[in-house]
């Protein structure tokens, strides 16, 4: 079931994505759950669950985080690793060592999040630069669905921009 966007006003958007991204049981009443069911990954899901966790403050254990946020620790490293490459975390090696963040909240947002862990943000894979679309090849211009999904997207990852992580959190 899809929703046109023509159903929701901005507000509604606004209040169910966020309500969507963290609550564990997502809501099918709300208009974009099935947007979001296909643009975060479980992988997503976790990497703000990190960001959530260590923005608690200090230095974090593996075991910490992904007891607290509730994350299976063998997808935990990869991500870790992907946060850190991105500078939102800083990795401690050796003994005492962990993980903290590399940034202050007030100063990301959940797409900043999103990037470092996603490869590409797409709806649909029609908008990915390496879509070879069927309509191109015969010489037709781009679509009113490519169209539609890239303005849907464009609103989506406005409002990921909106708000800091301090003000989410």
């Amino acid at each position: 079931m899809f929703f046109p966007p023509s159903v929701y006003t901005n507000e509604e958007f606004k209040k169910c994505h966020y309500k969507l991204l963290f609550s564990k049981i997502l809501d099918k009443s709300c208009p974009i759950y099935y947007i979001i069911a296909m643009f975060f990954s479980r992988e997503t899901d976790y990497a703000v669950r990190i960001i959530r966790e260590l923005s608690r403050g200090g230095k974090k254990t593996i075991d910490d985080i992904c007891q607290n946020e509730q994350i299976p620790r063998q997808f935990s490293y990869k991500i870790l690793k992907k946060l850190e490459k991105s500078g939102l975390v800083r990795i401690f090696r050796g003994a005492g060592g962990g993980y903290a963040l590399a940034v202050d909240t007030a100063s990301i947002t959940l797409f900043d999040v999103i990037n470092s862990v996603e490869k590409e943000l797409h709806l649909s894979e029609c908008l990915g630069h390496r879509f070879n679309c069927p309509l191109k090849k015969r010489g037709k211009t781009i679509c009113g669905v490519h169209k539609e999904i890239g303005r849907i997207q464009g609103l989506l990852m406005d409002h990921l921009k909106e708000k800091s992580l301090s003000e989410i959190f």
